[in-house]
């Protein structure tokens, strides 16, 4: 399982999100027209002073696992701040996420609390979106420098 693409789907224009794909790139079996994955994938968001609006980033998963086994795919989301500025970063923050079987869709925010779709089953050879959003839920004093969002994605052969 790795990851293939990230996107910015964030529709606020005053919210700057860059998703990106990080770490080596590794040839992998050629699966929807990736050919290259990776391990990790970061968010980058500035410019983030609205409760009102959120952040949305899009990234493509691949199982080029050459199995027969299906995998099913969950996700864990952790932020971190490596300032003293703050007690606590969770009072500041909310970050949700959902799978998607169209690797081609938008996101859709109703579907960011439905507990159906935080795990998916995605069988060798195919592709899938993973949406985040990242929204505020307070907004700090003074501007923010070091937080940090990681999100770990989980799998297991079924």
């Amino acid at each position: 399982m790795y990851l293939v693409e990230a996107k910015d789907k964030t529709v606020d224009p005053n919210i700057k999100c860059n998703p990106t794909l990080t770490g080596a790139g590794i040839t992998i079996d050629r699966v929807a027209d990736y050919s290259t994955g990776y391990a990790t994938g970061n968010i980058q968001i500035t410019e983030f002073r609205s409760t009102s609006s959120s952040a949305y980033a899009q990234f493509v998963i691949v199982n080029c696992v050459s199995s027969s086994h299906d995998v099913v795919i969950g996700y864990t989301a952790e932020i971190t701040y490596d300032g003293d500025d703050i007690d606590n970063i969770n009072d500041y923050f909310t970050i949700r996420g959902y799978f998607d079987n169209n690797f081609l869709s938008e996101p859709d925010v109703s579907k960011f609390g439905n507990e159906d779709l935080q795990e998916i089953e995605l069988s060798s050879s195919l592709a899938c979106s993973f949406f985040v959003e990242v929204s505020m839920k307070e907004i700090p004093q003074d501007q923010l420098f070091g937080v940090r969002i990681t999100i770990t994605l989980t799998y297991n052969a079924k």
